[in-house]
């Protein structure tokens, strides 16, 4: 079975926020756009977004099986 663009479009943004957060909370490129307090705070938000995203696709995909 071929995967749907919409499967293809969730999983990339699972890994998008995930990587995003790991960015901001590990890397300098924001530093002087971003105070690193609220870096950390961001970077805590996309994580938890991506967890939620990441347990939404596998829901929707768990039931369409």
């Amino acid at each position: 079975m071929k995967p749907s663009f919409n499967a293809i479009f969730g999983i990339f943004m699972v890994v998008f926020y995930f990587v995003f957060s790991g960015m901001l909370a590990f890397t300098s490129i924001f530093n002087a756009i971003i105070p690193k307090k609220t870096a950390y705070i961001l970077s805590a938000l996309f994580f938890l977004y991506g967890i939620f995203r990441a347990y939404r696709y596998y829901k929707t995909s768990r039931n369409k099986q």
